[in-house]
Formats: C-alpha cells, structure tokens, sequence
C-alpha cells in the first residue's frame, strides 16, 4: 500500500470507511428488527388480536364447511328433482307416441278394410273428420 499514490489511497480510504459505515447501518437495523419484533410479539394486545385472528379463522372454516356441505345438498336436491322431471317428460313423450302410433295403425287398418270398397273409400276422403277414423 506504501507503493501506491496517494490518491489511490484515498480512494482506498473512502471504500473501506463507506464499506464500514454500510455495515454498521445494516448491523444496526438487524438489531432494530428484532427489538421491534420481539416489542410486538410480547405485547398482550398483539397476542390477544392475534387469538381472535385464529380463532376468527377456525369459524370462517367451520362455516366454510357447512355451506359446502349445504351446497352438496342442494345441488344433489335439484339433480334428483331435474332427473324426475326428465323422466315425467320422456314418460309423456312415449304416451303421446303410443296414441298416436294406435291412432295411426287404426286408420291403416280401416283403410286396409275398404280399399276394395269403393263408396267407403270416397265416404272416407268426403269427410273431413278423421278422429271418427282414429278411435
């Protein structure tokens, strides 16, 4: 170091002095943390607000859990409800086709019995009733 110029040295100077003054602010706020950490977590208030916290969020859990349970509840209700509606509607439908399918078979019956008499087969077309046909 005696070799170098002074300015060097200077400089030298004024690195270590920043470089020690840095770490005797980064000391001293390490240990201002933890006064002021340990100040906090001591404090009967902090730890009484920090209990109702838990417990706080214990019963937001338990709630949490009812409306899930209620909501399972409610969503199995309506699917069982919306089955049963499918199954009134689809037994509807297959009633509504068995009707029509007797009333149709019965006019193609009818119609296979006069297709060889003739004043029936005209009396048949003449009348626009054809539910008289389909019974």
């Amino acid at each position: 170091m005696e070799d170098k110029p002074t300015e060097e040295k200077k400089d030298l100077l004024q690195y270590l002095e920043n470089k020690s003054l840095l770490y005797k602010l980064k000391r001293w706020e390490k240990n201002i943390f933890k006064f002021l950490k340990n100040l906090f977590y001591k404090d009967q208030k902090t730890k009484d607000h920090l209990k109702k916290m838990e417990e706080h969020k214990q019963q937001f859990d338990e709630e949490l859990k009812k409306e899930n349970t209620n909501f399972e509840k409610a969503s199995k209700e309506i699917e069982q409800q919306k089955m049963k509606e499918i199954n009134l509607i689809e037994d509807s439908k297959n009633k509504i086709i068995e009707e029509r399918n007797k009333k149709y078979n019965n006019l193609i019956t009818y119609l296979e019995s006069i297709k060889n008499d003739r004043e029936k087969i005209i009396e048949f077309f003449k009348s626009n009733d054809l539910y008289h046909f389909t019974n």
